[in-house]
């Protein structure tokens, strides 16, 4: 007897614990690790734990339809169903009579007690720990990460997604193909989307570039006085004199940075932030993201007017206006820069999806791993889910949908 073992990490779910478990045949059962076993005509009968679904049709057509084994026992829970993959056959003729109907399968089902031996008490959760402890899923809790799941992938690899956000998916076999969906709604054998170029990247080659440098230059006006400023001040400088302006409430000063935090805990933090160091070292690292570029401005309109006072005030700019005056009107240019940009996005976010699915519509049948280059500069990876877990943690946001 074999154990078919071309899952997730190479393994199969829970053919460790077949090994472990006391009195159990593991002598008598070997593990098929490697396609070269198959076909060889070594075994008569073939054990393949959980669905088969995450099998290809080729794979399965040889398990199932080549006549090595005489016997298949698929293992599943109850609710679960087990839904072979039909394969072509040949058109009725008058030569061959009936060879379109007959069936080369005996399909039985059997039901199997539940054991309440040591082994079988907590299998499930067994299993869980030791596929997803692989990935340090269990230690990685950080109380401002962003809840996350881990997803193992057919050559043995996984990553985390953000459990808030849609994934674009493709579902070869489906009526949709190319779709979106939350982490709960991803299925096994989904192929799961990366993207390996930044979309910021690719933007700055297209063709607005220029307009959007222009707008970025016009941003000068305020930033180059802030970095003056700078020289002599530090930033805790800087946000103590913001805040001292009156303009923002010192509830709420530096939550731009928690624009990922759920509902509830950003509530939590503006309940502590009254007086707190917190909320100043959070409006510190805001004005160093101005400076430094990697946002383009004060994302909140009283943030830009208290930044404009402080600037006004200590002499770093000359405006004919009054401070709130010119704020707003240097607020309202951020605010259109950063609608330019977004509607850059949501265009190049149509085209690639639109050269994705031609690209994808013409592979056979696509696998874990491949990477393909689109006509715009950006490159995919395409990612077969074999599980998701069900486990949902805080990780920080540089550990999100990168393999590992």
């Amino acid at each position: 007897s074999a154990l078919f073992s071309m899952m997730a990490m190479r393994k199969s779910f829970g053919s460790d614990l077949i090994s472990q478990a006391s009195g159990s045949p593991a002598r008598q059962i070997q593990v098929i690790k490697s396609l070269g076993q198959i076909g060889t005509g070594a075994y008569s009968t073939l054990v393949i734990p959980g669905t088969t679904q995450y099998l290809s049709q080729s794979l399965f057509m040889k398990l199932f339809h080549h006549g090595e084994y005489s016997r298949i026992y698929v293992l599943l829970y109850e609710g679960e169903a087990f839904r072979p993959k039909e394969r072509l056959r040949l058109p009725e003729s008058s030569l061959l009579p009936g060879s379109s109907k007959g069936k080369d399968i005996r399909i039985e089902r059997s039901d199997v007690i539940h054991s309440t031996d040591e082994v079988g008490n907590d299998v499930d959760q067994m299993i869980a720990d030791r596929l997803f402890g692989l990935h340090g899923e269990g230690s990685l809790d950080h109380r401002h990460g962003i809840p996350s799941r881990f997803v193992l992938c057919a050559i043995g690899k996984g990553f985390y997604v953000a459990e808030g956000n849609r994934i674009r998916v493709w579902r070869p076999n489906a009526s949709d193909r190319l779709v979106a969906v939350l982490p709960a709604q991803l299925s096994e054998g989904d192929f799961v989307i990366l993207e390996e170029r930044s979309r910021s990247d690719l933007l700055d080659r297209s063709g607005n570039r220029q307009e959007f440098e222009a707008g970025l230059d016009a941003t000068r006006v305020w930033r180059k006085p802030l970095q003056a400023l700078l020289l002599s001040r530090s930033l805790e400088e800087v946000a103590e004199l913001m805040i001292g302006t009156g303009r923002i409430p010192e509830r709420t000063a530096g939550l731009e940075a928690f624009e990922n935090l759920d509902r509830s805990d950003l509530n939590s933090l503006i309940d502590g932030a009254v007086g707190s160091s917190r909320a100043r070292r959070n409006l510190q690292s805001t004005i160093s993201n101005w400076v430094e570029g990697p946002v383009y401005g004060p994302g909140d309109a009283q943030h830009m007017l208290a930044l404009v006072q402080v600037l006004f005030d200590s002499g770093h700019i000359q405006i004919d206006e009054t401070p709130e005056e010119a704020a707003r009107v240097w607020f309202g240019d951020l605010e259109r820069l950063r609608a330019g940009r977004r509607a850059a996005g949501r265009h190049m976010k149509d085209e690639i999806d639109h050269l994705l699915e031609n690209n994808l519509q013409r592979l056979a049948s696509p696998s874990d791993g491949l990477e393909v280059a689109l006509d715009n500069g950006m490159v995919i990876s395409l990612h077969q889910l074999a599980m998701i877990s069900d486990r949902v943690n805080r990780v920080p946001e540089s550990f999100l949908r990168k393999p590992i």
